[in-house]
């Protein structure tokens, strides 16, 4: 089943603000601390920047690293085990590395990328889920689309909060199931299931 870097959103859950989520810890080009143009092959037309950035693996491997051009930590392949390819949230950008939210666990855990093994794509939406209000809301760049109830987990398995991204495009076994026909894999874990 296909996977297009295009519908990658950012999905804050919990009270957590978006710009604390995916700011760089250092802001190298923009006063407001967001990953910048500057992370595209081509820069986009002025005003056309995006609150976000997606890097998607070219090949069926990357590197992860400790910091720019430090030692390796480990390895993760692509295309991921449900065929989606492997894909993260982009922090922050040091000259030709690239610090991401990786899709492993401990939830939050980030590492660095080398900008050679990845191609970059802007990521105009996001989702801001409100866990006390059973809300989700959907925004395009920071103009809110449109808010839908959602459903949270329970005392014994609880939704995490965090900064997590749409990693991958699932279809479920049973279409007419709770999850519809296609539901979205997301980047970060329960904290009470181990699968």
């Amino acid at each position: 089943m296909p996977f297009l870097p295009r519908f990658a959103v950012v999905l804050v859950l919990g009270a957590l603000p978006l710009v604390a989520g995916c700011a760089p810890q250092e802001a190298p080009e923009r006063a407001d601390g967001r990953v910048t143009r500057s992370l595209l092959a081509k820069d986009p037309p002025s005003g056309q920047e995006f609150p976000a950035y997606a890097a998607t693996a070219t090949g069926p491997q990357v590197e992860v690293y400790d910091g720019p051009g430090g030692a390796p930590g480990s390895t993760l392949t692509s295309p991921v085990p449900s065929g989606a390819p492997l894909t993260f949230l982009v922090v922050e950008q040091r000259g030709d590395w690239l610090q991401v939210l990786l899709p492993v666990r401990p939830n939050g855990s980030t590492g660095w990328v080398s900008a050679k093994d990845v191609v970059v794509e802007g990521v105009p939406y996001r989702l801001d889920v409100r866990t006390a209000e059973h809300a989700v809301d959907l925004y395009d760049r920071d103009q809110l689309i449109r808010t839908y109830p959602i459903g949270i987990g329970k005392r014994d398995t609880p939704t995490p909060g965090g900064t997590f991204y749409l990693k991958e495009l699932l279809r479920p076994p049973n279409p007419e199931g709770e999850y519809g026909p296609y539901a979205y894999g997301l980047s970060g874990f329960s904290t009470t299931l181990d699968t």
